[in-house]
């Protein structure tokens, strides 16, 4: 499923333009380039059906978008939506049946000098 949402993200042109192919599981690499993001699994759930799991589960994924300029990171912000709310497909024989905003958040790490926007999805595939 992981797959899937990477490749939606970056097939997607207007989060494309931004970012080009600085996404990345997990964690940022050292010494990015801005803007870049990244995608994470927050949690798992799996269905029980009877005695054993169904086919179906849910995942909460956060895409989290870095930039140099708050304007910068708004602009990750309605590209990583437009890519990922309400989006279904199937690709690699994994099924996404729905994908729901849940949360966005604004950050700052002042350390880095870095704006980020925190964006939480719960996707539901098969």
């Amino acid at each position: 499923m992981e797959r899937h949402v990477h490749t939606q993200l970056t097939g997607h042109a207007g989060l494309s333009a931004l970012i080009a192919a600085r996404l990345y599981p997990v964690k940022l690499p050292q010494d990015v380039s801005y803007p870049a993001c990244v995608y994470e699994i927050i949690t798992r759930t799996e269905f029980p059906a009877m005695g054993s799991n169904a086919d179906h589960s849910r995942k909460r994924i956060t895409v989290t978008g870095y930039d140099n300029s708050y304007s910068g990171v708004k602009a990750l912000e309605t590209q990583i939506v437009a890519a990922l709310d309400r989006y279904t497909g199937t690709s690699d024989g994994t099924t996404i049946d729905g994908s729901y905003l849940e949360n966005v958040s604004d950050l700052y790490e002042d350390e880095f000098q870095i704006y980020q926007v925190s964006i939480d999805f719960m996707i539901y595939w098969r």
